[in-house]
């Protein structure tokens, strides 16, 4: 699997933060939206580990709402 973490920073949660950027949305509002806790996507953002399960919501997440 690739790595996604780049020093502090994940690429991913990079990903997130510009997106909630763009969109004016907040972590409280966009967790819900992926089903996960607005505290995990906090660790996520903040490139933190997270589970399979939690990559898996976000990867569908981002294919479902992708512009």
């Amino acid at each position: 699997m690739a790595d996604l973490t780049q020093g502090k920073e994940s690429n991913l949660g990079a990903a997130l933060r510009c997106f909630m950027a763009m969109e004016r949305w907040s972590m409280r509002t966009l967790a819900p939206e992926i089903g996960i806790s607005s505290a995990t996507l906090c660790r996520v953002c903040k490139g933190l580990d997270m589970d399979a399960a939690t990559l898996l919501k976000i990867i569908n997440w981002l294919v479902r709402n992708r512009k």
